[in-house]
């Protein structure tokens, strides 16, 4: 349920939240150059200064046209106040000379009546002042257009419980005027976040119309008070995630202790397998509740209390110790690694053993001895040590050399390191906790061989895994690339389906989701959401004040990660669950394609009998479902399938 800071927060798969550091301080020239309002703009000092500037200001571009978009949605569900609709309305006629301008000092008694009126979030503001072509100019960028500013400003207003302009101090030069401001606001968002700053505001004045012709704004914000507020959210979204999921789990428990049966699997589940699958579900429910409330104490003490500030500096002092440089940040993450590490085994061992000897052992799952369980424990310790700093090691100097194109570089080391993962992992890792043997001759191998002709699936190999001697839970799975693909079988599947056609079903439903490709619009939605948190992350890594928001006095890349992830906390969930809705969709297609085969009937009996095998939850609640579940309930499994069709040839 909660974000964990542990060796898992480390992987590419991120969802975060972006914060800038977003100060501008007064740059007043000694010379000022007479502005025609055509276009042109100032040249800059330094093409670093540039660069920098455009680095620095990419993420204000992004804040800019969101909180524009937000903007315009909130217009569809409030309206401005009277008084700020009937201000804006309530337009000044400037009066004008003989040659159509109007007096500069009456428009800087406009501009100052309308700082009263705080026209930044009202847009109550005078457009006799402004050339309608006028240029609006802020730190993230600009655009033409009076009318657009106006909706802006009042859209914006939209999101603003209360606030506060005031007009500090004025100044007038050759061509432009100079208003100092101070600004403050209470976001109409949950936890509301209170934000204020100071900045001043360049006008310049159309030489023909006396008009304003370009609207130049500059915000000093203060940072750190900025972020404190802006990280609110994501700090507390960790305790209301929290909140909401155990609520889901609460109907959920109470779906699980419904003494009957759904109406559709009435007759089809015996009394007997639903009171077995009903005792195992409420024992896992009782379980996770003590489970999530432990973790969410250890999440927020870690976060709150400055943990891992703390654990990084300890990691660096251990270097030390042993005779390393702790400036070496690979050597300095590897270290703090291997603390979390072990930090995680601890915490997380009781609750593994209960899971694996007392629940999975009561309800007849559980195969493995006390020396299996910590056999496999010890080779997974083994593959972290061996796998992890490589793979570290490679991520920290692609960030420290990527440069601009850093996002593409992180991405395509994962995107090769995710082809030689698959790759090795059957072949290599997965024989070290499993042992895998070719299926044997026989009616059942000759069906699947010739399904798999049928539908051009180019199987290679045709495998049997011992899950039984661990567990009494059974599956089926496919893998591979291209032309060298793989089915697997559970040898639980094999040994408790009543009959061949049962397995070769639930073999077509995984064949239908390589022909109707779903298996490749889920590596290509992984590598896009991958590119973009790294995107994200880009953004950020940067920023000295998010770092020490957090605690941290440096700004490691791995930490950065960490804080990347746990910032985007809500993103997170939402991404999450439209991925389920997305593979709920797919289950229900792979489901359809099994049925035109032939295989409906087959299919709804081997459905069935996995749900009795793994003692699978009878009645869920429809929220927690939709939420959690990758793939649909039984119930509406069954109900898609309806009565199955006529055999293909």
């Amino acid at each position: 349920m909660t974000t964990s800071l542990t060796f898992a927060s480390i992987t590419p798969h991120l969802k975060s939240h972006h914060h800038h550091n977003i100060i501008f301080s007064p740059n007043y020239s000694g010379k000022l150059n007479r502005t025609r309002c055509n276009g042109e703009r100032p040249t800059s000092n330094s093409s670093s200064s540039k660069r920098e500037s455009e680095s620095e200001n990419a993420l204000l571009k992004v804040a800019w046209y969101s909180s524009e978009l937000l903007g315009i949605a909130a217009s569809f569900f409030r309206s401005p106040s009277n008084s700020s609709t009937e201000a804006s309305e309530k337009d000044i006629k400037l009066g004008k000379d003989v040659s159509g301008a109007i007096d500069r000092a009456v428009v800087v008694e406009t501009i100052k009546e309308d700082f009263q009126k705080s026209y930044f979030v009202t847009g109550s503001l005078s457009l006799e002042a402004y050339e309608e072509n006028c240029e609006f100019a802020d730190p993230a960028g600009s655009f033409e257009g009076l009318q657009r500013f106006k909706r802006n400003c009042t859209n914006f207003g939209l999101l603003i419980e209360k606030s506060n302009m005031k007009l500090t101090k004025w100044e007038d030069f050759e061509d432009k005027g100079i208003g100092h401001w101070r600004f403050s606001c209470v976001m109409s968002f949950p936890w509301k976040p209170i934000l204020s700053a100071t900045g001043y505001t360049e006008y310049y004045f159309d030489e023909q119309s006396g008009r304003v012709c370009r609207h130049v704004e500059h915000w000093n914000v203060p940072k750190m008070a900025l972020l404190k507020q802006l990280l609110k959210p994501s700090q507390g979204f960790m305790i209301l995630m929290y909140i909401f999921e155990t609520y889901l789990d609460l109907r959920q428990h109470a779906a699980l202790k419904r003494p009957t049966l759904p109406k559709t699997l009435k007759g089809v589940i015996s009394q007997e397998k639903f009171e077995k699958s009903r005792a195992y579900s409420l024992d896992k429910s009782y379980f996770n509740f003590v489970h999530e409330f432990v973790t969410i104490l250890l999440d927020s003490a870690i976060l709150f209390y400055g943990i891992l500030p703390l654990f990084w500096k300890k990691s660096g002092s251990f270097l030390v110790l042993v005779g390393l440089n702790e400036e070496n940040e690979i050597f300095h993450t590897l270290a703090f690694l291997a603390g979390v590490m072990i930090w995680s085994q601890i915490t997380d061992l009781p609750f593994s053993l209960y899971s694996t000897f007392v629940i999975e052992a009561r309800h007849g799952f559980n195969k493995q001895t006390t020396w299996m369980f910590f056999r496999d424990l010890f080779k997974g310790i083994c593959l972290a040590i061996l796998l992890g700093p490589p793979i570290v090691s490679a991520i920290i100097l692609i960030v420290q050399k990527g440069g601009p194109y850093l996002a593409i570089y992180l991405w395509a080391f994962m995107f090769v390191l995710s082809l030689v993962m698959m790759t090795l992992y059957p072949v290599l890792i997965a024989p070290l906790f499993n042992k895998f043997t070719p299926l044997p001759e026989g009616e059942l191998r000759e069906k699947i061989e010739k399904l798999a002709s049928f539908l051009h699936f180019p199987l290679k190999k045709l495998f049997v895994v011992d899950g039984s001697t661990r567990s009494s839970h059974s599956n089926a799975y496919m893998y591979g690339f291209f032309k060298n693909k793989r089915i697997v079988l559970y040898d639980t599947l094999i040994q408790q389906c009543k009959n061949d056609e049962e397995i070769v079903a639930v073999i077509a439903h995984e064949l239908g989701h390589w022909k109707l490709n779903h298996t490749m619009y889920s590596f290509i939605a992984v590598q896009i959401l991958t590119f973009l948190q790294f995107g994200g992350y880009t953004l950020v890594r940067n920023s000295t004040d998010l770092f020490r928001s957090f605690g941290f006095d440096t700004q490691p890349v791995l930490i950065g990660l960490i804080i990347f992830q746990h910032s985007v906390i809500p993103l997170q969930h939402l991404v999450s669950f439209g991925l389920n809705l997305v593979s709920r969709a797919f289950e229900f297609q792979a489901d359809a394609f099994a049925k035109k085969l032939g295989y409906g009937s087959a299919l709804r009996a081997g459905l069935v009998k996995l749900q009795e095998i793994n003692l699978s939850s009878m009645n869920t609640d429809p929220w927690y479902s939709a939420y959690h579940y990758s793939h649909p309930p039984l119930v509406e499994r069954l109900a898609a399938i309806g009565e199955p069709d006529k055999k293909a040839d």
